[in-house]
């Protein structure tokens, strides 16, 4: 389910029609992400989850 959002979520990026909405739905799947992580206490993985973050907020910047 996750990898289905996640591919939705790159092609609306790819547009610049939908890429406010890209950006969103980005934003809550790392989110989400992150609060499953962080309750699992697996922080092995909140490094990975911060480049992700990062790169969607720059492409937001750029938006």
């Amino acid at each position: 389910m996750t990898g289905g959002l996640e591919m939705v979520t790159a092609g609306l990026i790819a547009r610049p029609a939908s890429r406010s909405l890209g950006l969103a739905l980005g934003t809550i799947i790392i989110v989400a992400a992150v609060v499953t992580v962080l309750r699992r206490r697996d922080f092995s993985h909140l490094a990975p989850l911060a480049v992700f973050a990062a790169l969607i907020a720059l492409a937001a910047g750029t938006a």
